[in-house]
């Protein structure tokens, strides 16, 4: 770390729930794509990058190094979770821990950002009394309008969200800029980095054509993000076996379990658990059709999945059940309903004038690439 700090360039801090797969139980794909490519963007204005880690071990580790590297970024890390204590105990000893660590290093970056009101992420900044015109929030949902968040969680961000004002923030979603007048617009990146962005572009050389439409889902196993739609769309191919499905997830080991049993109902089914990225992509790039769903309309409008930009990068045509402005000129907008939604791809399918287009990848590759959002941000930056 004290190298870092002698390289006299300017600094950026994430404190945010970073997961990493050597010391986690349970990844979010989610949050580290978004957390990467964020700081991929600042990395690409020059910015030495650091994540502040609020997520905890899944058991108690002593070899929690306080710095190590990931990727791109360093990443400062002091958690633990002790196995006897009760869950809010370990929580609150974190929380206190890295509000302790940033108050002593928070003067050694220009800007300090948090992801979303939750009480590990924002309480750390608070208490530490980061001073507000190097703060950046990042509002990737509303957490008062999600189904799976508790009743604690969305008390906590309806306290906060509007008692704690700063001049800059990162939101997923336009309609999320009530926050400020000076807000960002982030929807999500189909890269983490400039070299992962040429690995897409030669993936997407290569596609390859098939006989059978390819239906591609990824997202956390739960019920507001339709896994239960998913697994009940699979069961209605398993007689005629029409289409191929590739699913990548994380989360419910339950709803993992029940799609490894339909593996071996329907020879066309691909699962993968905690995929690693490249192969993530390899699918998504070789896929027809993308599914989103959310099973909370209200959840959806306040929030934007990040993987819509994937999937309108590397994927085919979306079927999503939440219109979204972003994504109206690659979607189709489909009921929250297995048949429906069957029904809706076996239309395409028997039309046969279905085609996937490559060629609107490359152009939507071109438009939110790191380089170009990056020269965004700087102005961003600048103006606000």
């Amino acid at each position: 770390m004290t190298e870092y700090y002698r390289t006299g360039r300017r600094r950026v801090l994430f404190v945010c729930r970073y997961t990493t797969a050597a010391i986690d139980s349970n990844l979010n794909y989610s949050v580290n794509r978004k957390v990467s490519g964020i700081l991929g963007l600042f990395e690409n204005l020059g910015y030495s990058t650091w994540v502040l880690k609020t997520s905890d071990y899944g058991i108690f580790r002593r070899q929690n190094s306080i710095v190590s590297r990931e990727t791109h970024f360093g990443m400062i890390n002091s958690n633990f979770y002790v196995v006897w204590f009760p869950r809010i105990l370990n929580y609150s000893i974190a929380i206190i821990k890295n509000a302790f660590i940033l108050r002593r290093i928070n003067y050694k970056f220009d800007f300090v950002i948090f992801w979303d009101f939750l009480p590990d992420t924002f309480l750390p900044v608070y208490l530490s009394n980061v001073p507000k015109a190097k703060v950046i929030v990042d509002i990737e949902e509303l957490i008062s309008f999600d189904p799976e968040a508790s009743f604690f969680f969305k008390k906590f961000e309806k306290l906060f969200i509007e008692r704690y004002k700063v001049r800059r923030y990162f939101v997923s979603n336009e309609s999320l800029s009530f926050s400020s007048d000076r807000a960002f617009v982030i929807n999500g990146f189909f890269a983490e980095s400039l070299e992962e962005e040429l690995y897409c572009v030669q993936l997407l050389k290569s596609f390859k054509e098939s006989k059978k439409l390819r239906v591609f889902y990824s997202s956390r196993f739960d019920n507001n993000r339709g896994i239960k739609i998913i697994i009940d769309l699979i069961k209605l191919d398993i007689a005629d076996q029409n289409f191929n499905f590739v699913i990548c997830g994380f989360g419910s080991k339950f709803y993992f379990d029940q799609l490894v049993e339909l593996t071996e109902l329907h020879k066309g089914l691909e699962v993968f658990y905690q995929v690693e990225r490249w192969v993530f992509l390899e699918k998504l790039v070789n896929s027809d059709i993308s599914i989103n769903l959310l099973m909370s309309g209200s959840f959806g409008s306040n929030s934007f999945p990040s993987k819509l930009v994937e999937y309108k990068c590397l994927g085919g045509t979306i079927l999503s059940n939440i219109d979204y402005v972003e994504i109206r000129d690659c979607s189709i907008l489909i009921d929250y309903c297995a048949e429906s939604i069957y029904s809706k791809i076996s239309e395409l399918f028997s039309e046969g004038s279905f085609v996937r287009s490559i060629d609107n990848n490359f152009e939507e590759v071109g438009k939110v690439g790191i380089q170009n959002k990056s020269l965004e941000l700087k102005m961003f930056l600048h103006d606000s």
